[in-house]
């Protein structure tokens, strides 16, 4: 009996998915019929060899990918040989089914082609899933479904905490589950590793800042034009409490004239809360007056800023010259003023409104403590 073919295809119902890319699969023939395994591995039709029938060297993970395509070929090849010798009349559905191809999905090609962009991911969780990938990359090379067990998960998790924090390595894994669980839903894997996993976080407490500390950064010079705006932002952040998604995209038309003050209402980008701020009042109208500052010229739906999300150089800059030590994020911002309105005697429930909060002990959490409030009630408590 003649020996099966094996031969890879690119797009073979000739259908690009939205994003432009097409599935090569693998094509297993004998003299009266074929059938087609799906590989997994998507490509735009430029990162294709039609006449070599590889992935074009140069494209990204071409080698990786090539190699993948490779090991399936041979892996079904190995599954009919070893059918025959046994004295067993090969099928195309045997030797398909019996290599469980399905299950051999490259995990960050997965991810990368197909998970991300057929999802409705926001841009940072989407940043999140990246580097889930390349740090799968960097650990294992070519990991495919079938891989992905309990061993794996531990051993990649003490990987990840012993080149990042505990915290960051829990958020990676998190991302990972969230794959897996995708994978198990497509049939791609049989069980979840996760279930009898723990994942480990640390609690860490991010520092606000000061009164004295702001007012450095209000005071800060030799900013360069970037580093004075990045300053505004954050500044703007710490009295009204938006987080930098929010101020990034706010627009005149958020403003709004209600009894003869100025009130900022905009729902929130992260979880679609509605915030009511009054401008012209919360901290004697400085978010304010930084709006009407790079408000003038502005159409109704012309944004104030427009600026890429990443900052942090900027924020190096002007923490740097306002002599603060302390490890800044534009996140510090919006612990800032949940802190400062707590320490002037604002209610937490009113502070949970202004921050567009939904549960009240995630506002105690932000408004941390400060060791004037501390001195304050233990004089008042233990008064003679």
């Amino acid at each position: 009996m003649r020996a099966f073919r094996y031969m890879a295809v690119y797009n073979r119902r000739g259908q690009l998915d939205k994003q432009g890319f097409g599935t090569v699969s693998i094509c297993v023939s004998d003299y009266y019929a074929r059938r087609y395994v799906n590989t997994g591995v998507k490509l735009l039709p430029s990162q294709w060899d039609s006449r070599r029938r590889i992935v074009r060297p140069g494209v990204a993970g071409s080698r990786e990918k090539n190699e993948y395509l490779r090991n399936m070929v041979a892996d079904m090849e190995a599954r009919e040989w070893s059918l025959r010798q046994s004295g067993i009349a090969p099928t195309l559905e045997t030797v398909i089914r019996q290599t469980t191809a399905k299950r051999s999905y490259l995990v960050t090609e997965f991810v990368r082609t197909d998970y991300i962009n057929n999802r409705a991911i926001k841009r940072n969780t989407v940043r999140n899933y990246i580097t889930l990938c390349k740090h799968l990359d960097a650990y294992k090379k070519g990991l495919h479904f079938g891989g992905i067990d309990y061993k794996f998960v531990t051993d990649f998790a003490t990987y990840l905490r012993n080149c990042i924090s505990v915290n960051s390595a829990r958020q990676m894994l998190s991302t990972l589950r969230a794959v897996v669980r995708e994978a198990i839903r497509r049939d791609l894997m049989d069980s979840n590793p996760f279930e009898r996993i723990q994942l480990q976080s640390q609690r860490v407490e991010h520092e606000s800042l000061t009164v004295d500390e702001v007012s450095a950064i209000e005071r800060a010079g030799g900013l360069s034009a970037t580093g004075g705006i990045v300053r505004d932002m954050f500044l703007l952040s710490v009295y009204t409490g938006l987080r930098i998604s929010d101020v990034l995209a706010l627009t005149p038309h958020d403003v709004r004239i209600i009894d003869g003050e100025r009130w900022l209402y905009r729902k929130t980008i992260k979880t679609g809360a509605v915030v009511e701020i009054p401008l012209s009042r919360i901290f004697g109208g400085k978010g304010d007056r930084i709006l009407l500052k790079y408000g003038i010229g502005k159409g109704i739906d012309d944004r104030y800023f427009k600026l890429s999300p990443n900052v942090t150089n900027s924020i190096r800059e002007f923490c740097t010259a306002a002599g603060i030590t302390k490890r800044v994020t534009f996140h510090t911002a919006r612990r800032t003023s949940a802190t400062l309105l707590q320490s002037m005697g604002i209610a937490t429930n009113v502070v949970q409104k202004i921050l567009g909060h939904s549960n009240i002990s995630t506002t105690q959490i932000y408004a941390q403590t400060t060791h004037d409030q501390i001195a304050t009630a233990v004089k008042t408590a233990f008064a003679q």
